[in-house]
């Protein structure tokens, strides 16, 4: 399981960022807090995991759950955190949402109709998807 200093040294780098107090200051926190948390064994808060997510372009949850994962002294709860994050590893921040619109084709072009009106619809109809990532 990725530890949450991993997700920071990854948020660095997509960043183009060398060091961890300029990740720290990107992130709003005092110079030496990612360092705290790579030498001193320090977990961030839910607000710098969701900010490292952001970053990443992955769900938040995936860094919350690491950092759980971190703090938890039992056994059968570190299990549940490890578990939790495994589901949601590889999964992109947001999902694909069926939009709603569907277009018919004209000799004018494309019209949209909405859900409301789908009995109106043609039989050569398109269905969008939108792909939401932020």
């Amino acid at each position: 399981m990725k530890l949450v200093i991993d997700y920071a040294d990854d948020a660095k780098e997509k960043l183009g960022m060398t060091t961890d107090s300029d990740l720290s200051k990107h992130l709003g926190g005092s110079r030496g807090l990612v360092t705290q948390w790579r030498t001193e064994g320090k977990v961030p808060d839910d607000y710098y995991c969701i900010r490292i997510g952001q970053i990443l372009g992955i769900d938040p949850l995936i860094v919350i759950s690491a950092a759980n994962f971190q703090r938890e002294k039992s056994v059968d709860r570190k299990a549940f955190w490890e578990n939790f994050n495994s589901g949601r590893t590889g999964k992109v921040l947001g999902t694909a949402l069926i939009v709603g619109m569907i277009a018919t084709l004209s000799p004018e072009g494309v019209q949209a109709k909405t859900r409301h009106n789908l009995h109106q619809t043609e039989h050569n109809s398109v269905y969008y998807v939108k792909l939401n990532t932020s």
